[in-house]
């Protein structure tokens, strides 16, 4: 048992967002659609008279040079679109996309609030007439979103974890935000370690970390679980 999480865990920082889209006639799509919201948003981001800096630090951060080696930092953004499995909406049915902003920097996280109602001229929401309908950040104190929230007071941090702490239990249930793919060497696998399956995750986290919280401290030692436990998942993909 470790007595203090590793800096890049202890010191994580992020924001939601929860934006609403409704469509402004019956829309029937014919494919899978989870991923157009965020093609949609490169475009916009790229296109905004105001706010197209944002592309480079949000959406697709240009790689840097890193112990010699050229390395593309992950993104920022995590989006997620609530019930992706709908392919027909009534009109006025509403869509709901949770966006996750790893990073402290205020600005770029009040800018890209002011930027949202753009998203709707681009692509998959022009095409189909999903229009703006409103944002709610969310706020860990009452773990709800909230539309009156200060940005100062919606930081998501390692102490809001804490509180939501869960008692032990046989069964770990691990939600990604985003759709997910964990590969064993090299191969998709219903069946895998409960050791591998967190240090993939913690892994990921020291990336967000050194790359889009702070590049000038120097990380802890990495945290590794050792357990063998086996995780059955159907739905791992």
């Amino acid at each position: 048992m470790i007595e203090k999480l590793p800096n890049y865990l202890e010191d994580f920082i992020c924001y939601q967002l929860k934006v609403c889209f409704k469509a402004s006639r019956e829309i029937k799509m014919n494919d899978k659609w989870y991923y157009q919201p965020r093609y949609a948003l490169g475009n916009a981001l790229k296109s905004s008279p105001l706010y197209s800096y944002l592309y480079q630090n949000l959406f697709a951060p240009a790689s840097i040079s890193m112990d010699g080696k050229q390395i593309s930092p992950p993104s920022p953004l995590i989006i997620r679109v609530d019930n992706p499995s709908r392919f027909k909406l009534s009109k006025g049915e509403e869509v709901d996309i949770y966006i996750t902003i790893v990073g402290a920097d205020k600005k770029l996280v009040l800018d890209f609030i002011s930027f949202i109602p753009e998203w709707e001229s681009y692509n998959f929401f022009k095409d189909i007439g999903l229009k703006y309908c409103s944002l709610q950040v969310f706020n860990p104190m009452y773990n709800n979103f909230s539309n009156t929230i200060s940005i100062e007071k919606s930081a998501i941090t390692s102490d809001y974890f804490y509180r939501n702490l869960t008692k032990w239990n046989s069964f770990i249930e691990i939600q990604f935000l985003s759709p997910a793919t964990i590969k064993i060497n090299q191969t998709l696998d219903r069946n895998i370690s409960f050791s591998t399956l967190i240090n993939r995750i913690s892994g990921r986290a020291m990336d967000f970390y050194r790359f889009c919280i702070n590049r000038e401290v120097q990380i802890d030692k990495y945290f590794k679980s050792e357990s063998g436990e086996i995780v059955v998942n159907g739905s791992l993909s």
